[in-house]
């Protein structure tokens, strides 16, 4: 949004293998108040968001994991 301001926040991203079959994703995002997480939560929709993006990376891997993915095709969650 053009007139949105400017939000600053840390995230970081760990993948731990839990099994052969599965690896639990723990993504942790800093901000630095709870005001500006509140309004990135509120304003944003953040938490729905990062679970669409984590679900689109599952299907993805899901496709990967099978060998149905093209050599060329970009993870649809760039």
């Amino acid at each position: 949004e053009r007139d949105a301001e400017p939000v600053n926040f840390h995230v970081e991203v760990t993948f731990d293998a839990e099994t052969a079959a599965r690896t639990r994703l723990t993504m942790r995002m800093t901000f630095a108040s709870a005001q500006e997480r509140e309004h990135v939560v509120t304003h944003y929709n953040a938490i729905e968001g990062g679970r669409q993006t984590t679900g689109r990376l599952a299907d993805y891997v899901r496709t990967l994991a099978a060998g149905t993915v093209a050599n060329d095709a970009r993870p649809p969650f760039e």
